[in-house]
């Protein structure tokens, strides 16, 4: 059997059986719940305590089928998605297994329509209706119900490529929903390339499926050689199955519990998104957005419908693609680097500086990758970039303020970060697809002689490494004595 959300969730439960999860674990809600509000409240509410578990919603108010959310929002998902061992489910695990997995692409599976679960319940013409889906609405401040873990497949005209990525869509009419997609995604200029050939774009929205086909669809590849698609197989370690769709040329997840199909008649923004409440928590409305009429919904009989709540409050925000896409656009540029890492909203890279300049040159090619890397920093490679302590150091004790810090100003940025600009250039007038970049270089000079820093092993040479806290002989008198009174009182008691 495929691996699919049910097998996924098969793998939660026993991990959580078995006491692997820490972060996380599996939780059913004990009454009907209402998808306006309460589910984003309930998730928040956890959030709150420090809890993020996969959050099953049996039964739904004005709905037979059920919810389930919150499947990747901790490195111990990540990791069970990808069937690592629970000693594995660190940062840098991970981004070396998805680095790896990225490489392992496998092209997926064509199964009959007869083996497609997601073709169990076909909708198509005037039957098309999204209210059968109980789609949530998740703060007071947004423009009604959203779908927000969709992975939209379209077709690069060009190349004839499939991409995926993940797009929010705002429901607009019974067979109306909006795409409010980054202008630095794939499916953006996919899209300007169908406007300029005066055609209409294909699309298809996947909901509930594995987690590696959300995860994939961060990879970016269908502008290059690959498609994402073909990027959750290697997550998976095995081809995704995928069937041809009911109303598009399109193939979609087989296993997929729903397909919502659908055609951009006209391939520009022509409709607005929001306001929305953002990851950045802000929200602002009237953000450009594509307008897709849907032809058919496919589904499972019994479906699950698959929610994601926007938030920074989780456990998951390593970075996972981003990461990886960073380094390698770093290393094109400076072969020498050696780790990224995404923390406190800053793009950390770690290099082995060469020759002078070369901290500058990776700032730059880090900002090229990813539009999120809006505070790039970089270090030496003897800068630890899992301690904090080490961090602060870089950037207060090698960082010389007015040589190490360029602010690049008016470039295509995070349109959803509250100080984008357009060409107003006051955020507080309207957002827009630009911003501004802060680039750190905060590495030693090359040449010059620079201090020493004082590292336990320089600092007691040979005796750090010898010598342990058993030759100390400690004892503790206090508690010593302590427990010495309490056990005589115990024993005259007797």
């Amino acid at each position: 059997m495929s691996k699919d959300l049910r097998s996924f969730l098969a793998q939660v439960k026993e991990a959580d059986a078995k006491g692997l999860l820490q972060e996380t674990g599996y939780v059913e809600v004990g009454r009907r719940i209402n998808p306006h509000l309460e589910i984003a409240l309930l998730r928040e509410k956890l959030a709150h305590e420090g809890r993020f578990p996969v959050i099953f919603c049996p039964e739904v108010e004005g709905s037979t089928m059920p919810i389930v959310l919150n499947l990747d929002v901790s490195r111990e998902l990540h990791g069970l998605s990808l069937g690592l061992d629970p000693s594995r489910w660190t940062d840098r695990d991970l981004q070396r297994e998805y680095k790896k997995r990225l490489d392992e692409r496998k092209p997926t599976k064509r199964v009959p329509a007869s083996r497609a679960p997601v073709k169990e319940v076909i909708i198509k013409g005037a039957d098309v209706d999204l209210a059968r889906l109980p789609i949530p609405q998740s703060a007071v401040p947004q423009a009604g119900k959203y779908i927000t873990p969709g992975c939209m497949i379209c077709r690069d005209p060009e190349t004839g490529t499939l991409n995926v990525g993940v797009y929010r869509h705002q429901v607009k009419g019974k067979n109306l929903l909006g795409a409010m997609i980054n202008p630095l995604h794939d499916a953006a200029p996919i899209a300007w390339r169908y406007a300029q050939m005066g055609k209409p774009m294909e699309v298809a929205i996947v909901l509930g499926h594995h987690p590696a086909v959300g995860t994939a669809a961060l990879a970016r590849g269908s502008l290059g050689d690959f498609s994402e698609l073909d990027v959750a197989g290697g997550i998976l370690g095995e081809p995704l199955e995928v069937v041809q769709g009911e109303t598009v040329e399109l193939d979609v997840p087989a296993a997929a519990e729903i397909i919502i199909e659908g055609v951009i008649d006209d391939p520009r923004p022509s409709s607005t998104d929001g306001p929305f409440p953002e990851w950045t928590h802000y929200g602002r409305g009237n953000k450009p957005a594509y307008l897709i009429r849907v032809t058919a919904i496919t589904m499972r009989h019994d479906a699950i419908y698959h929610d994601l709540v926007t938030t920074d409050r989780g456990r998951g925000g390593w970075g996972g693609y981003n990461t990886i896409r960073t380094f390698n656009a770093v290393k094109l540029a400076v072969p020498t680097v050696r780790q990224i890492r995404l923390w406190l909203g800053i793009t950390w890279v770690q290099i082995t500086k060469r020759v002078e300049g070369e901290g500058k040159l990776a700032a730059f090619a880090a900002m090229t990758a990813e539009e999120h890397n809006q505070i790039i920093v970089v270090v030496d490679d003897d800068i630890d970039l899992w301690s904090e302590r080490d961090l602060g150091l870089a950037l207060s004790r090698r960082l010389v303020g007015d040589r190490g810090i360029d602010i690049i100003s008016r470039i295509t940025s995070d349109h959803l970060n509250p100080t984008s600009y357009n060409e107003n250039r006051d955020p507080g007038i309207e957002l827009g697809p630009m911003g501004s970049r802060v680039l750190i270089d905060a590495t030693r000079p090359l040449n010059l002689q620079w201090h020493t820093r004082i590292t336990p092993e320089n600092r007691f040479e040979s005796l750090w490494d010898t010598m342990t806290l058993d030759d100390f002989k400690l004892s503790r008198p206090a508690r010593q004595a302590r427990e010495a009174v309490a056990a005589g009182n115990r024993g005259g008691r007797r």
